[in-house]
């Protein structure tokens, strides 16, 4: 029964008759798969290799032709549904049902399915075709010609079949596709090397962010902890220093009060003394002997007093000097403050003066009663 199906099937497409014919050496085939062969070789049977010096006349096998087209009417119809998947490159030698195909024949301008892959090799292998994976040879044929585009015209930067580089390109600068691709493999070779070569320098320079990265964090981390121990210390000599400007103010106050009393017994006791000449003067003038009296005028005319008014200084300015120096020394710490914070914004190094005193406010304060 397979030897009977095998009898009604083209040896070309391996399908069933379609349009089916006979050539002058007895065989029978397909009409369009004999004179499609015809078309792109020699004229020769692809059965018994009888060559023909011009194309042959077939016959039409009218026999057969009715027979196949019942054939082809009785085919399953889940088989008609598979044949007539879409396929992005599909078998050109398969008439009534399109397979996909596996390779194409650059040589051929046709791709073939596994089948007529075979039978193709049997019947072109010796001439060395080339084949390769199938792909959608009609965007490599020629729209003029229906050769393959295989030159290059670098004039016009466009694939041409050796038809259209012979007469649409004469004058142009051409040369196979082959050469072209491998000018343009050497040039993409370097341009890969260079996109790898532009990898590694960019991972590089992600590894040296990471590392700025962790050194950032590092620095910042060490940074915060070297300023509150920096400013711990701050605070401490701040707080020193004010318990040792109350104490200085107090060995001031002390001081001066001192002063003030011994300036205070001085005074009571000129008073005294002034409080007797006084009371001396009262019973001088009393007395009524005229000859005492300007014998001893002179005596009490030519007192001298004491001018007293200048004894002591405006007291609210006795520390008027302590509040002024330190309103300076409060403008210094908001403008070194405020300096200091705007470097750091900014990321400007200030460094340290080896000869800085540890607490300079101290030395202020201390300079304010020497």
């Amino acid at each position: 029964m397979a030897d009977d199906q095998e009898s009604l099937r083209c040896c070309v497409c391996l399908d069933f008759f379609k349009n089916p014919v006979i050539i002058p050496c007895g065989h029978r085939f397909c009409k369009d798969c004999i004179t499609g062969l015809w078309d792109k070789d020699v004229c020769r049977c692809p059965q018994c290799k009888q060559t023909f010096p011009n194309k042959p006349v077939v016959t039409d096998w009218l026999q057969m032709k009715e027979l196949s087209e019942k054939l082809m009417k009785m085919r399953p119809k889940e088989e008609e549904d598979e044949d007539a998947e879409a396929h992005e490159a599909s078998c050109d030698s398969c008439t009534s049902r399109r397979t996909k195909a596996v390779q194409s024949c650059l040589t051929c301008v046709s791709s073939f399915c596994r089948n007529h892959l075979e039978k193709h090799n049997d019947l072109f292998g010796w001439k060395k075709h080339l084949l390769t994976e199938a792909t959608d040879l009609q965007s490599k044929t020629c729209s003029l010609h229906g050769k393959l585009m295989d030159v290059f015209c670098r004039t016009d930067q466009k694939c041409v079949c050796v038809l259209c580089a012979i007469h649409e390109h004469k004058k142009h600068d051409s040369i196979s596709a082959s050469e072209e691709r491998a000018d343009r493999q050497i040039k993409l070779m370097e341009t890969r090397e260079k996109f790898q070569q532009n990898v590694r320098d960019r991972e590089k320079d992600f590894k040296e962010l990471k590392q700025a990265e962790d050194s950032i964090t590092c620095s910042a981390q060490t940074a915060v902890s070297e300023s509150e121990r920096i400013f711990s210390e701050v605070l401490c000599s701040v707080q020193k220093t004010s318990v040792r400007v109350k104490e200085l103010i107090t060995e001031r106050q002390r001081d001066e009060l001192s002063r003030i009393e011994g300036l205070q017994e001085k005074v009571q006791q000129k008073i005294s003394e002034l409080r007797m000449k006084e009371s001396e003067l009262d019973q001088f003038l009393t007395t009524e002997d005229h000859i005492h009296f300007l014998q001893n005028y002179p005596k009490y005319i030519s007192e001298k007093f004491q001018d007293l008014s200048n004894i002591t200084e405006n007291p609210k300015a006795y520390f008027r000097n302590v509040e002024l120096l330190l309103s300076k020394m409060q403008e210094r710490l908001l403008e070194v403050t405020k300096e200091t914070e705007i470097k750091i914004r900014y990321g400007e190094a200030v460094p340290p003066k080896a000869d800085a005193p540890v607490s300079s406010s101290f030395i202020v304060m201390s300079s304010l009663f020497s």
